[in-house]
């Protein structure tokens, strides 16, 4: 009997990977859009430096941005 699933030869690793960046991408979204103000000048400390949360939501967002322009430029992904 047939169980509905697709192929074993249709998965392909880099849709996984891309399904886990997209929800991890709305994961980061969520939780940017739901701080209240206060936090924003919250500090802590990450390897060594003293850094704010706007600082880390800069650094996410480049971080992700970088991880955009690899899958684009070494694997095609993602248009132009």
């Amino acid at each position: 009997a047939m169980s509905g699933k697709a192929p074993a030869e249709a998965f392909h690793p880099v849709d996984a990977f891309l399904n886990a960046f997209d929800i991890n991408e709305r994961i980061n979204q969520y939780l940017i859009d739901h701080l209240p103000e206060a936090a924003w000048t919250r500090w802590g400390v990450a390897n060594g430096q003293r850094v704010t949360v706007r600082a880390l939501a800069h650094i996410i967002a480049g971080h992700e941005l970088h991880h955009v322009e690899v899958l684009r430029t070494r694997y095609g992904l993602g248009g132009e």
